[in-house]
This record gives C-alpha cells, structure tokens and sequence, in this order.
C-alpha cells in the first residue's frame, strides 16, 4: 500500500507545482501589463487629433465617392432592365396583334368556304374542298 500512497502524493503535488509557480509569476506581472496611463502623450496632442480627423475625413470622402459610383450604376442597371421590358412589352403586344389580326382572316376566309361550299353542310364529302389553313398550322 506504500506504492499507492507515494504515487497519490506525488500525483497531488505535480497539481499543485504548477498553481502555485502561476500564482508567483501574476505576483509579478501586474507592474508590467498596467496601462501607462499617467504618462503624457508624445507631441502636439492637438496636430495628432487633427491629423487623424483628417484622415477620417478622407476615407469617409472615398467611401461617399464610391457610395456614389455605386448608385449611379444601380440607377443605370434600373434603366436598361425597364428599357429591356418595354421593348420585351412592345414585342409581345406585336405578336398579340398579329395573331388576332391571322385569327380575323382565317374566320373572314372561314365564312367565305362555309358560303361557297354548302355541299361540306350536306354531307357530300366528295364536292367538299379542304377547310382554309388556320393561323400557326403551317398553311400558305
């Protein structure tokens, strides 16, 4: 049982070592780490206060200009995309156009057969012409 104790006093003291070589090193420091606070300031604290507000003033100067260049581009982003939809718009109200002025003609040409071939309405499917092509079916 003597093994077991020295090896438990030993394992007690390695714990404790290193706590109290902390404690003595902490002692020690807190002169080194304080802030030096009651010293004064190197130079002119005025010119230094000035220097660094001008400084400032110049960097918040570089981000307005870019502010600025970025708005402009976002501004002329807007005005190409509402220019791409109002020709987008225009386009498609053409087509619109065509299609109902192809669907006019085809039911105008469709009354025109209906009135020229009452044999179709009969049921004579030999005097009977093919109907006019309907828009988009690929007709002359």
């Amino acid at each position: 049982m003597r093994p077991i104790r020295k090896l438990a006093a030993a394992a007690a003291i390695a714990l404790v070592v290193p706590h109290i070589a902390s404690a003595q090193d902490a002692a020690e420091r807190p002169a080194a780490s304080a802030p030096e606070r009651s010293a004064p300031e190197q130079g002119d604290p005025e010119a230094r206060r000035r220097a660094l507000n001008s400084a400032e003033a110049a960097a918040a100067q570089q981000q307005v200009s870019r502010n600025q260049a970025s708005q402009a581009q976002y501004e002329a982003a807007l005005a190409l995309n509402e220019m791409q939809t109002r020709r987008d718009s225009a386009a498609y109200d053409a087509t619109l156009e065509r299609h109902d002025a192809a669907e006019q003609d085809y039911r105008a040409d469709r009354k025109q057969w209906e009135v020229r071939n009452p044999s179709c309405w009969k049921g004579d499917a030999m005097k009977c012409p093919a109907d006019p092509q309907a828009p988009g079916t690929g007709g002359s």
